[in-house]
């Protein structure tokens, strides 16, 4: 009779196209399908939903590059989803970009950079959409100790929203600009962008929705100026691209949203079981 080999954690599997294994911490069959593991039913019972890693970098050269480029029209409503934690206080005047369609500088362009302005002082996110921005500052000690949630919501008629942790940060009206309109296909990082300081990644996700009325979905567990949340399964929201970092090793990160746009770690970015769990 045949047999599936049994493994507690994925991190340890073989990456081969169709290797199968019974996963006891997760209490699931998971197979590999060439770009990442699907969880499959055990005992007809659907597996629970899992957040067992993100994608940590080293603040020099790492990178993460999504197959095809993104772009958000300006005429629909959308959110901007993730969750980040800094990993060192060190430096000074540093900076990181998520989604960063721009190696220059502030252009029309569109991107997303968060960091620490001085050391150990404020930390910041800030959104460059069209020829304006959006600056939201907050703690850095909050920044670098937890992880916190990040949302940018289009209502569809021009009205942008940034939130961190639940809370409105900033906001702009009449910005009709496509977001990421030079078609980036950069995650994190870029050449010609220096990063900073380490960070972690975890749960991008972009929507064709606008999530603002209830950005609840987003966790199981409400983060707070002092408190860190936990992520909560999106699969609801339909989301049309939706990097989880549950891969667990090797280059590749999937794209459980429909677009299928699946992302490659460059350099030594690398899987950490530190997450919003």
């Amino acid at each position: 009779m045949a047999t599936i080999d049994t493994i507690a954690n994925r991190s340890g599997g073989t990456t081969t196209l169709g290797k199968a294994y019974f996963e006891t911490d997760t209490n699931s069959f998971i197979v590999y399908n060439g770009s990442g593991w699907v969880e499959l039913q055990s005992n007809g019972t659907p597996a629970a939903f899992q957040n067992q890693y993100s994608l940590a970098f080293d603040g020099v050269d790492d990178g993460l590059q999504a197959g095809s480029a993104i772009t958000l029209s300006g005429s629909s409503a959308w959110t901007v989803s993730f969750w980040v934690k800094g990993l060192s206080t060190s430096g000074n005047n540093n900076t990181w970009s998520i989604l960063n369609s721009d190696a220059a500088g502030y252009s029309g362009d569109g991107f997303i950079q968060f960091g620490t302005r001085h050391a150990n002082q404020d930390a910041f996110f800030v959104v460059v959409d069209g020829d304006s921005y959006i600056y939201a500052g907050y703690n850095s000690s909050m920044f670098h100790n937890q992880w916190n949630h990040f949302a940018y919501t289009h209502d569809g008629s021009g009205t942008r929203t940034v939130y961190v942790n639940g809370t409105q940060r900033g906001q702009r009206t009449g910005v009709t600009s496509d977001m990421f309109a030079n078609g980036s296909t950069w995650l994190y990082g870029k050449p010609g962008i220096s990063q900073a300081l380490p960070v972690a990644l975890d749960e991008i996700a972009l929507i064709t929705s606008d999530e603002s009325g209830d950005l609840s979905v987003f966790w199981d567990t409400a983060p707070t100026s002092t408190t860190q949340g936990t992520a909560a399964d999106i699969s609801g929201l339909n989301p049309t691209n939706w990097w989880r970092m549950e891969n667990g090793s090797g280059s590749t990160v999937t794209d459980h949203g429909s677009a299928g746009n699946h992302a490659t770690i460059q350099n030594q970015s690398t899987f950490s079981s530190d997450t919003p769990s």
